[in-house]
């Protein structure tokens, strides 16, 4: 049975996935009535295509970079990964190893989408698209203090009238 995506897929007649080995007899009769019976062992290679996670994350105004990993039947080949889709600031590198590579420098927070293909050896293609938050990182640690201060500010004008307030100052760091 091919399904509708285009897989092929042994089913009983049950509906359920044959196992991952087994023995299919094979008979074939042409018009002359000549009969032909062979028996083949079917292997079924299990494969999700894609084995990195969907959660990838990045941080504004930081360096990207991250590794795409694809399942690899050493029997079959090494399957091409290809960018269908992928943000402005990124750019996409097939590594040829059954990784690739996405990097960049994203500089505004937003979640994008970066959808690849995995086309295998034989021409089968896994479709992925992952979803890729880009936030602001919080200051941690950087010896900066950030506590409120209580701080007394004197104005005066250019005839030397003034004035001294009492103010509450908020350290705001911009990065």
């Amino acid at each position: 049975m091919i399904d509708g995506i285009g897989y092929l897929r042994l089913i009983d007649n049950k509906g359920q996935t044959l196992a991952e080995s087994y023995n299919v007899q094979v008979r074939v009769t042409d018009s002359a009535r000549h009969t032909l019976d062979r028996t083949l062992q079917v292997s079924i290679i299990k494969s999700s295509g894609f084995l990195t996670s969907t959660n990838i994350y990045a941080d504004v105004d930081e360096s990207f970079n991250a590794t795409i990993r694809v399942t690899v039947d050493p029997t079959a080949g090494i399957p091409d990964i290809t960018a269908l889709d992928i943000p402005g600031w990124m750019s996409f590198f097939d590594n040829g190893d059954g990784t690739a590579t996405i990097s960049g420098f994203p500089s505004f927070e937003n979640i994008f989408s970066v959808s690849l293909r995995m086309t295998t050896p034989g021409g089968i293609d896994y479709d992925k698209t992952f979803r890729l938050p880009t936030t602001i990182p919080v200051l941690k640690d950087s010896g900066i203090n950030t506590s409120n201060t209580e701080v007394t500010v004197t104005v005066t004008d250019s005839d030397d009238n003034g004035g001294s307030f009492g103010w509450l100052l908020i350290l705001a760091v911009v990065c």
